[in-house]
């Protein structure tokens, strides 16, 4: 089968290279590798001139982005989408081709995390490096494929059968960072068919590189708002999961990490978005695009 590769990247030159370095090593090489950014300012001259990799100029914002590098997808069977700041170990797409290839009926598949910067402690490439060396060396060329349920396709690593993907689209109004676009993404490609999975031996690592994201403020309040816009739009999740598992979490977190959080996270700023977007809500207005006329 044949994968193509989607990253989308904005202001993380360096960090997007090497993440492309990481998926031209593969045992199994892409067809292309399209990078989705507002200027090439973003991206490197060697990346640039890395074999396979084409650059697909778009606005601002990762649903917009993602959807313009879709249009522009060649003739693949699968489509990979990869965060700029991903380690993949080297039988990475290997596995998600023969797991496509065993189960016809798949939609969508997202790989086992080592590490998962973006959801913890950053990662530094060095150690994702290592992380996936060792991986590899514990499989030691095994052919086995095992998965297990998922209840939605995880964004900073998620492939998708390439028919299906095409005949969505990301939701366009989730826009600049795009808090849950992948939830509502694979639940949409996967509605009356098989729900997804995390392929098991397909491994990699998220850095959850910290520059090149938005503002505090329009994160907290893209926290807040996308989740129960998603609920409105199609009963993306249960609203009991969307109060606990999205704005309890986001809220407390925020309120501890204006006392005792790390100072590039911005805790106080995405607490002020949190009450922001509150403060919207309680005037019915429930507009993710509204992020764009925030601080």
């Amino acid at each position: 089968m044949r994968i193509s590769v989607i990253i989308c990247s904005f202001g993380r030159p360096a960090v997007l290279d090497e993440t492309v370095q990481s998926i031209l090593n593969q045992s199994a090489i892409p067809e292309e590798i399209l990078i989705a950014s507002p200027s090439a300012v973003h991206i490197e001259e060697q990346t640039l001139q890395r074999d396979r990799v084409r650059f697909i100029a778009t606005p601002h914002g990762l649903t917009v982005q993602r959807n313009a590098a879709l249009e522009r997808v060649g003739n693949s069977d699968l489509i990979a989408f990869i965060d700029d700041d991903m380690e993949l170990c080297n039988s990475y797409l290997e596995k998600m081709i023969q797991l496509f290839v065993a189960d016809p009926a798949l939609i969508v598949a997202s790989g086992q995390m080592l590490a998962d910067g973006g959801r913890s402690e950053q990662v530094s490439r060095h150690a994702a490096r290592m992380l996936c060396a060792n991986a590899e060396t514990r499989m030691n060329g095994s052919t086995r494929i095992e998965t297990k349920p998922l209840d939605y396709g995880y964004g900073c690593n998620m492939v998708v059968r390439s028919s299906v993907a095409k005949a969505n689209r990301f939701d366009e109004r989730l826009s600049l960072y795009a808090w849950l676009e992948d939830s509502d993404f694979s639940y949409r490609c996967t509605q009356g068919g098989k729900p997804p999975v995390i392929n098991l031996s397909a491994q990699c690592v998220h850095l959850g590189w910290r520059g090149g994201r938005i503002s505090g403020w329009k994160m907290g309040y893209s926290q807040i708002v996308n989740p129960i816009y998603l609920w409105r739009k199609a009963r993306v999740f249960s609203l009991r999961h969307l109060v606990v598992q999205y704005w309890m979490r986001c809220l407390v977190a925020n309120v501890a990490g204006v006392f005792w959080g790390k100072p590039e996270e911005d805790r106080l700023n995405r607490l002020k978005g949190n009450m922001t977007a509150m403060w919207h809500l309680l005037q019915r207005r429930c507009d993710p695009s509204a992020i764009k006329q925030l601080p």
